[in-house]
């Protein structure tokens, strides 16, 4: 059975990626330019899954995400959309300065019961 590292809330998120808590335990907002070097290296080959939809902005240095059995490359920059419970995999990462790596992260909590979330 293959590893896959689970980040359960947005909490855990944060602590992942060293950042600060966040404002608020449904949705963050993370700029990836910012994200130590040393966090970006410990993402290569590692397969994760998040329990929260994403929505990132993002340009690649170098490397490429795997997603299910496809090849997806950044370097020219993606929008890139996910839902919970998604596998992906970044193969040597490394994030250009730049002003759009972002991520937009939001617990399904955040919108039950709303009509976006029955859709």
């Amino acid at each position: 059975m293959e590893n896959i590292f689970r980040i359960d809330t947005i909490s855990m998120l944060h602590d992942v990626m060293r950042l600060p808590p966040p404002k608020h335990p449904l949705i963050t907002v993370v700029n990836f330019s910012n994200l130590d070097d040393e966090v970006v290296t410990s993402m290569h080959n590692v397969k994760v899954s998040s329990a929260f939809y994403s929505i990132t902005l993002k340009k690649l240095k170098k490397g490429s995400l795997k997603y299910g059995r496809n090849q997806l490359d950044f370097q020219e920059g993606s929008l890139f959309f996910a839902s919970p419970h998604q596998i992906g995999e970044f193969e040597d990462p490394r994030f250009q300065q730049s002003t759009y790596n972002w991520g937009l992260f939001l617990h399904p909590d955040l919108i039950y019961g709303t009509n976006f979330f029955s859709k």
